[in-house]
């Protein structure tokens, strides 16, 4: 009885160690450094669309997201987004003409 309880023992040992040696050497992740980013909001109106519409900018990145709250849901829906410096950068606008 005491061999088994010691060979019990040495095999949870050994599941342990293993486990630790997993979560120790396993490859990490880290978060991409960036600048804080600021946000102006305007509200608005969506061309046939007849509730309101927050526009939310990030100035760091400059992208776009357009929001409407969904009072079924009553949560905040995504309805657009843009990115308009790679519009700046390749001299495009949303409408398609110059």
């Amino acid at each position: 009885m005491k061999s088994r309880n010691t060979r019990l023992l040495v095999t949870l040992n050994a599941v342990l160690l293993t486990a630790v040696a997993v979560v120790a050497f396993a490859p990490s992740a880290a978060a991409q450094p960036r600048p804080r980013s600021q946000y102006m909001m305007v509200g608005g109106n969506a061309q046939g669309n007849s509730k309101g519409v927050l526009y939310i900018t990030d100035t760091t990145t400059m992208e776009v997201v357009a929001v409407q709250w969904d009072d079924n849901k009553r949560e905040l829906s995504g309805i657009g987004y843009r990115n308009i410096g790679a519009d700046a950068a390749s001299g495009t606008r949303a409408g398609g003409g110059r």
